[in-house]
């Protein structure tokens, strides 16, 4: 495995979110993590990149200005994704599953029922998160 670079956060972070489940969630300019890794993709977290996302962050890339329930839902799957890892030692292979199970339960509950405008993708994504985190640990 690759060593730990911390270089690629100071040069990449480009604004910091707020926190879902407690982790740190930072858009990044993607074509400087490119540099370091040419797989990334929309969004990234230490178990998919532990070579240089640090472990209590979640990063998305800076051109995901999508619609607002769109990058909610990519924040709760970043987000639910690192903190199973982390928390219960789960593969990444496997988290991911579970990320996305949720993401989809999200976008589909949010497809019948819309978006509550009074909330920020950031309030939004963390509560819901943490639903989805009841669930699963159950």
């Amino acid at each position: 495995m690759k060593k730990f670079n911390p270089e690629v956060g100071k040069r990449a972070r480009h604004k910091y979110l707020g926190k879902v489940l407690g982790l740190d969630v930072w858009t990044v300019k993607s074509w400087i993590v490119r540099e370091y890794e040419t797989e990334f993709a929309d969004d990234g977290n230490h178990g998919r990149y532990p070579w240089f996302v640090p472990k209590n962050e979640v990063w998305l890339e800076i051109g995901l200005t999508l619609c607002d329930y769109d990058l909610c839902a990519i924040i709760i799957h970043g987000s639910l994704e690192a903190y199973v890892m982390n928390e219960f030692a789960i593969k990444y292979d496997n988290a991911h599953e579970v990320a996305d199970y949720y993401e989809k339960e999200f976008r589909a509950f949010t497809k019948e029922h819309g978006w509550d405008k009074s909330w920020s993708v950031i309030e939004m994504a963390d509560y819901w998160a943490r639903i989805y985190l009841d669930k699963f640990t159950g």
